[in-house]
């Protein structure tokens, strides 16, 4: 029997090259077939690894951006002092200050947070808070502390708070002690609505965290005097009221209370896994209670004659003195 040529192994009597018929269908040798698709699963397995490097990539720098972003923002904002208009409630903020999100002993409760833009502060706040911060890292190193939300830096509505409108207020996470007793953080995650969702308990604990209420009075006065010595005067701190004995344990802290203005009513949320702390700008309240020149020029002598400039001059620190 003819044999002409031999494929893959098998003999194949009789074929040409140029064989057609029902013999045109016979199936190509496996070898031939593995190495047209070799080529196919090469391309393939690039592919993915360009998308994993890829997706690799863009988490990165998102990570990076997150991380780093609020810094940068902070460097290039801009020098021009901060101006508050109207109440917490319905104010509005101009030129807005970011705070850092973090320092030697302290944190903001997200990253995230802090690159959106709401942690921005007064100027005058922020050099508050930092210098109280660093008061206390002298002071009392070991100590933690992160502080929340304060607002946007051109202010306005900040949901879902009903207050943090014109950059004096900030909410300061609470200090806590782990176990039996170091101090710690209070863990800010998402699913724990960065720390706002959680509960403590009316003794002031939650899981193995508890409250350290001594380094509160410590922050509070820290804080005091930084407010004093930027024209800041603290106007309300509102707290968790079942939480106040605890604040009260020692003397320095009836002081405390009796000298702050906490807020002993109730409010729409319960503030106990925060503090939070009000201000105003006590140089301008003093600027406004002074400069009084409508009211001034409108006193008159006793005939109905508006009194002289030296007459007014002569009676200005009495009706300072009086207001």
């Amino acid at each position: 029997m003819n044999c002409p040529f031999d494929v893959g192994g098998q003999m194949t009597c009789g074929l040409t090259a140029r064989s057609s018929g029902p013999l045109a269908r016979i199936r190509p040798p496996r070898l031939l077939t593995a190495a047209v698709r070799q080529p196919t699963v090469s391309l393939w397995r690039m592919k993915r690894r360009s998308v994993i490097l890829a997706t690799g990539l863009v988490l990165l720098c998102g990570s990076a951006t997150i991380w780093f972003g609020n810094d940068v923002a902070l460097s290039l904002e801009s020098s021009a002092p901060s101006r508050s208009s109207g109440t917490v409630a319905k104010g509005r903020l101009e030129n807005g200050k970011r705070l850092p999100a973090s320092g030697p002993n302290f944190r903001s409760y997200s990253r995230l947070g802090a690159l959106l833009g709401r942690t921005a502060v007064h100027s005058a706040v922020r050099a508050a808070v930092l210098e109280a911060y660093g008061e206390l890292a002298s002071s009392r190193p070991e100590l933690r502390f992160v502080y929340g939300e304060t607002g946007w830096p051109s202010g306005g509505r900040f949901r879902p708070h009903r207050t943090h409108q014109n950059g004096l207020c900030v909410d300061f996470m609470v200090p806590v002690r782990r176990g039996v007793g170091s101090p710690a953080e209070l863990p800010t995650p998402v699913w724990l609505k960065f720390g706002y969702g959680i509960e403590f308990d009316q003794h002031g604990r939650y899981r193995d965290l508890s409250i350290d209420f001594q380094a509160i009075l410590a922050h509070l006065e820290a804080l005091e005097r930084a407010a004093g010595r930027h024209g800041l005067a603290i106007q309300r701190v509102i707290f968790a009221p079942e939480f106040h004995r605890f604040l009260a344990a020692t003397s320095e802290g009836q002081t405390l209370l009796r000298r702050l203005p906490f807020s002993s009513g109730d409010v729409w949320v319960r503030h106990d896994e925060h503090y939070h702390v009000e201000f105003r700008l006590a140089t301008a309240q003093q600027a406004a209670r002074f400069d009084r020149p409508k009211r001034m020029s409108a006193i008159r002598a006793p005939e109905g004659r508006p009194l002289s400039a030296d007459t007014l001059c002569r009676l200005r620190p009495a009706l300072e003195t009086s207001a």
